[in-house]
């Protein structure tokens, strides 16, 4: 396995973490909240971190 290789699957793994850390906090202030804006706000960040995970 390559440096580069390494890199890019610690790359990916950090980003799987980060999305999952952030998709669980947004879910759970959505739910609190219960307010349509709340559950917008987590649509469009689902969203971009879709597009930044699929870099």
């Amino acid at each position: 396995m390559t440096n580069r290789e390494i890199e890019k699957q610690a790359e990916n793994a950090y980003l799987h973490l980060t999305y999952g850390v952030i998709n669980g906090i947004t879910r759970k202030i959505a739910s609190s909240v219960g307010s349509k804006e709340a559950l917008e706000v987590y649509r469009e960040m689902e969203k971009m971190l879709v597009r930044l995970l699929s870099i």
